[in-house]
């Protein structure tokens, strides 16, 4: 059990050169991509970026996030990044004063190694490099291989969807080196621009949780015209999900949506395994109104998890191979026979047009030499098995078409404090048991689960490297003991690194080392929240096999859903 995260030769060209004008859904609107745009994404190397901060400005960048108790309780309180002054150096071009703040909702968030907004206008609007008066650098901190970010994004374009233009940048802060990150063009009016007649329609950006119902439409951030509060375009598709009748569904979906579009995004999304997207986890995307069409769009976003068979949506149930539709828009349309065949077919289209083997590898290979010495070999393998493994996953899909989603609808978060309580335990275990976790007669887990008080016993632990969603070996430590219903409680720590001797302390801050929370049984469990808020003290630590893992743990348990809907 394992727990954690074209169709043109035109295009292909305009692609492989990072231009991502190739595929605009409104080819009237496409201008000619200037060389120094293009530029900043498809240089041969990485972009140097130097900067210089004040260390006490740079340790709050460090320090900064949402807590998980914000985050997974829904208990939200107003919340925005600190704006720091800094100097750039960018390929050896120095700027004048420009801002920069740490990005993030959670999943990317580090302290180590933070995701970063470079504001290159903010003291002087008329600061621009290569075109641009902002650069955004994510960490890859969820993709060892760094290159998922930008090949999902050549497959949308080469699919037809607008979709950002992506390179990478080599960091330094103040002569640390911070390694490689992702520069990711941001979805803003500049970038709409390029793919829309009108700039001047709503763009919302989804992130966990979003969704077209009661309350999850709470959680999409208007991006344009912010000081309108009005959602009714939202509201408007909630409203024709509520049909209960799947024809009137459809009709009332059609005016809102063009549904065969959608269709070919979900497809997409379910291909390249975006299973941390809208239809795998209602998380990382953005909808665009469309003034002209008086339509929403879907643009993809946040897709360093893809090409991946993980998949972070765990309520109990089956689902087909490829499949995504944990939102309820995809759900609607996957339970009614006639969309599910057109999104089948869309799967069909997508595998002829845009899914060819050697062009994809093709891509890989060019951002391996882009990244230089940088590379990681053993993760870009891993990326070109999943594109030459692909199609037969979703061949088998296709041969078994009556195949249904039958995971349970999964509750909206709402704000519970009774769902926070305190994880208390100690645990004495080896190095090298993931496999064949121990008996810890000392063992006792104390929390909550939906507010009632918890004492377990009869507990398990053990110690090792386990793979991450990313598939990075990660130090991990696992506690697990049976409930009195017959499940199993798992709590699963992983960490970005392990301590070097003891005692000592790892703070369990929600970023790089985080408890999961799961429960269930025969191999089917739910993530009921994480761990985070505390510390975990390791008495004795070792990583060789047999040798002992001892320490405890305090710290929050932030239960995200409940366990008994």
């Amino acid at each position: 059990m394992r727990f954690d995260n074209l169709a043109h030769w035109t295009a292909v060209a305009l692609l492989m050169l990072g231009c991502s004008d190739a595929a605009d859904p409104s080819p009237a609107r496409v201008p000619a991509a200037k060389a120094e745009e293009v530029e900043l994404f498809a240089a041969a190397a990485p972009l140097e970026v130097r900067l210089e901060v004040e260390d006490s400005d740079w340790r709050q960048i460090r320090s900064e996030g949402r807590t998980l108790d914000q985050v997974y309780s829904r208990c939200r309180a107003p919340f925005e990044y600190t704006l720091v002054p800094a100097q750039a150096t960018l390929d050896g071009e120095h700027l004048g004063k420009i801002a920069i703040r740490k990005k993030g909702f959670l999943g990317s968030l580090s302290m180590l190694k933070p995701s970063l907004k470079l504001e290159l206008a903010e003291h002087d609007a008329e600061q621009t490099f290569r075109g641009a008066k902002e650069i955004t650098l994510n960490n890859s901190r969820t993709d060892g291989s760094y290159a998922r970010q930008c090949l999902a994004y050549h497959v949308f374009k080469a699919a037809g969807f607008p979709a950002s233009r992506c390179g990478f940048a080599h960091v330094f802060e103040n002569d640390q080196d911070l390694g490689i990150y992702v520069n990711v063009e941001p979805i803003k009016k500049r970038m709409l621009r390029r793919f829309f007649e009108s700039d001047e329609g709503n763009l919302y950006e989804g992130n966990s949780s979003a969704d077209f119902r009661i309350p999850s439409l709470d959680f999409f951030e208007k991006k344009t015209n912010e000081s309108d509060p009005d959602k009714s375009d939202l509201d408007a598709v909630r409203v024709a999900l509520e049909e209960s009748d799947d024809e009137a569904m459809l009709a009332a979906i059609e005016p809102l949506l063009d549904v065969e579009r959608y269709l070919r995004f979900w497809a997409l999304e379910s291909l390249i395994g975006h299973g941390d997207g809208y239809a795998g986890n209602m998380n990382n995307f953005y909808v665009y109104h469309d003034p002209k069409s008086d339509k929403l769009v879907f643009i993809p976003w946040g897709t360093d998890g893809t090409f991946s068979a993980f998949s972070p949506t765990m309520t109990t149930g089956e689902r087909p191979p490829v499949t995504l539709a944990t939102a309820l828009l995809p759900r609607r349309l996957y339970a009614y026979e006639p969309t599910r065949e057109r999104y089948h077919q869309a799967l069909r289209d997508l595998l002829d047009e845009v899914w060819h083997e050697d062009e994809l590898i093709a891509e890989i290979d060019r951002l391996q030499e882009q990244l230089g010495e940088r590379a990681a070999p053993e993760p870009l393998e891993a990326l070109r098995e999943f594109v030459r493994n692909r199609r037969e996953s979703v061949e088998k899909e296709l041969g078994d078409t009556a195949s249904h989603w039958t995971f349970a609808e999964r509750a909206a978060p709402v704000c519970n404090k009774a769902l926070t309580s305190q994880l208390r335990a100690a645990f004495s275990t080896t190095w090298g048991t993931l496999m064949e976790p121990q008996l810890d007669r000392e063992l006792t887990i104390e929390t909550s689960l939906d507010g009632e008080p918890q004492k377990l016993s009869n507990a398990k632990s053990a110690a090792g490297m386990n793979q991450s969603a990313s598939g990075r070996m990660l130090p991990s430590l696992r506690l697990s003991a049976p409930l009195s219903d017959g499940d199993e409680l798992v709590i699963n720590f992983q960490m970005p690194m392990y301590p070097a001797e003891a005692p000592s302390e790892m703070q369990l801050h929600g970023l790089e080392t985080v408890g999961v929370v799961q429960v269930g049984k025969d191999k089917t469990f739910t993530t009921l929240g994480f761990v985070g808020g505390g510390k975990l003290s390791f008495d004795q630590v070792s990583m060789r096999d047999g040798e002992p893992v001892t320490g405890h743990i305090e710290a929050e348990f932030t239960q995200r859903y409940p366990r008994r809907p």
